[in-house]
């Protein structure tokens, strides 16, 4: 329907997977645009401009949100998922799902902790 109306969209990648030449090349210009240009603009802007905060500082912060973002995003998509699935008064079955779920959590934090590492080593050595 957009193109019909003459609007060409906007790519959100890049090419990350192969076009990528380091991991702040990746995060910064190949993967997810969107999503870099609104947290660019509402949290990691603000914390170098008004709160006076370090690049460095700034960078792994914005990482370490984005991960807990990612984490309730997750949260929400598997609560849903366990309770939609079986009988709620099935304490045996239920007791499994909450386990499961447990074990599923901090995945998407380490994974954001970890490649903001990346980044800031990069920024600062590559």
């Amino acid at each position: 329907a957009v193109n019909l109306a003459g609007y060409k969209p906007r790519s959100f990648m890049n090419s990350p997977l192969f076009s990528s030449k380091s991991p702040r090349d990746f995060w910064s210009n190949r993967w997810n645009s969107i999503f870099h240009h609104l947290i660019k603009r509402s949290l990691y802007k603000p914390l170098l401009e008004k709160q006076n905060i370090s690049k460095a500082n700034a960078m792994i912060f914005t990482f370490l949100i984005s991960g807990f973002y990612h984490e309730y995003i997750a949260t929400i998509l598997t609560y849903a998922h366990t309770i939609h699935n079986g009988d709620v008064n099935d304490n045996a079955s239920n007791n499994l799902r909450l386990r499961d779920l447990l074990n599923c959590h901090g995945g998407n934090l380490l994974f954001f902790t970890w490649n903001g590492l990346l980044v800031l080593l990069d920024y600062k050595y590559g």
